[in-house]
């Protein structure tokens, strides 16, 4: 399991500072370990600033904790991090922004339209709740509709909530260990794209 906490503050230009907290247990613990372990400091480095650039293109690595904790199985990431120009003021009214900073470090993306050879799913469970604070003066003028995907190799949701000038937002996925055969490619590919659909999916604020 990874749980991943996200406290963000979006500035009236757009920027974005924050921290990320991820968890990690049992099998996700595992994986960032052996990165911790098999890559030097440099290349650890360079492993989470390209994470974070492919989510927030600009976005800076300010400072990262480490800390492993193999005699309970698990892993602990905080990340500072800055997006400058992350959220686009248009007509200085509206401020676009999407509340997915970050993807999994070992993200599958399944876009190929053929396949020949089975799909093989490990299983993996990922949470996530980011909370954003707003600019004074925006509130939400427009947010995506909650989504609830559901298939036999696996589940993913998405809520949005503001309370208190925030937008609280939450994804979770799960997935079963599984191999899909060839002829049903279509629907791991479908739930992929439904998926990736919604995590490009923006809030629009407006100034008051």
């Amino acid at each position: 399991l990874l749980d991943r906490k996200i406290e963000a503050v979006i500035s009236v230009e757009g920027t974005v500072d924050g921290t990320i907290i991820e968890k990690s247990t049992g099998q996700s613990s595992m994986m960032e370990r052996a990165m911790l372990r098999t890559l030097s400091a440099t290349d650890y480095n360079k492993m989470l600033e390209i994470w974070l650039t492919r989510g927030a293109t600009g976005a800076r690595l300010i400072k990262f904790t480490p800390k492993d904790q193999k005699e309970t199985s698990s892993f602990d990431l905080n990340v500072e991090f800055s997006a400058p120009r992350y959220g686009q003021l248009m007509q200085n009214r509206l401020l676009v922004f999407k509340p997915v900073i970050v993807g999994r470090r070992n993200a599958l993306s399944l876009t190929e339209a053929k396949r020949n050879h089975p799909v093989i799913i490990d299983s993996e469970a990922v949470k996530e709740t980011a909370v954003f604070t707003l600019p004074a003066g925006f509130v939400v003028d427009e947010m995506p509709e909650a989504v609830n995907l559901e298939t036999p190799f696996g589940k993913y949701a998405t809520t949005y909530e503001v309370k208190d000038g925030k937008l609280i937002f939450t994804r979770s996925l799960t997935l079963n260990r599984t191999t899909v055969p060839v002829d049903k490619y279509n629907s791991v590919r479908d739930f992929y794209a439904k998926m990736r659909e919604a995590e490009q999916s923006p809030v629009v604020l407006m100034r008051k």
